[in-house]
């Protein structure tokens, strides 16, 4: 069991404003406490709200199967393996703000996916269902209601697929 946090303030400050042109704000944009472990050898589970902004949200509440070191089922609600921003952990983004293509892809959806890990040749794939209607694909359902469309939810297919850079003994 491990129990982890994360807390991200953000402070602003104008010196000299004796016109009061700037509001000085102090607020709290991340406040997660991050609950995770294992249950029975073979089940990994993630818990982690967010308390930040005076707002209160599930991001992650998730469980993965790892009973087979090559094959992991995971359920619930997690990041879906798309958009190599979002899947860096906030604590290890330069900036306080994601960039604006960020809102293009899926970002802590509730679904369903599976992780396969293979030796040769040396890739690793993931298929996922998720469903969008959650917290970034707002762009697509105002798009849509622009349109006339009634739908109120996406659901997204996803296949990743990544292969690691294999070393060789050129001579150059």
């Amino acid at each position: 069991l491990k129990l982890k946090g994360q807390i991200q303030a953000d402070g602003r400050w104008y010196l000299d404003d004796s016109a009061h042109n700037g509001t000085d704000t102090f607020l709290i944009r991340r406040a997660r406490p991050i609950l995770e472990g294992t249950l029975y050898k073979d089940f990994d589970f993630r818990f982690m709200p967010d308390f930040g902004n005076d707002n209160v949200t599930l991001l992650d509440a998730y469980i993965e199967w790892k009973h087979w070191q090559w094959l992991k089922p995971r359920a619930g609600k997690f990041k879906p393996p798309v958009g190599l921003e979002l899947l860096q952990d906030d604590p290890w983004t330069i900036f306080a703000e994601r960039a604006l293509p960020s809102d293009l892809v899926p970002n802590r959806d509730i679904g369903a996916m599976v992780g396969v890990k293979s030796s040769w040749p040396a890739a690793s794939r993931s298929v996922s269902r998720i469903d969008s209607a959650g917290n970034r694909l707002r762009l697509a359902r105002q798009s849509n209601r622009l349109s006339g469309s009634d739908s109120n939810a996406c659901a997204t297919y996803v296949v990743d697929c990544r292969y690691p850079r294999v070393k060789t003994n050129r001579r150059t």
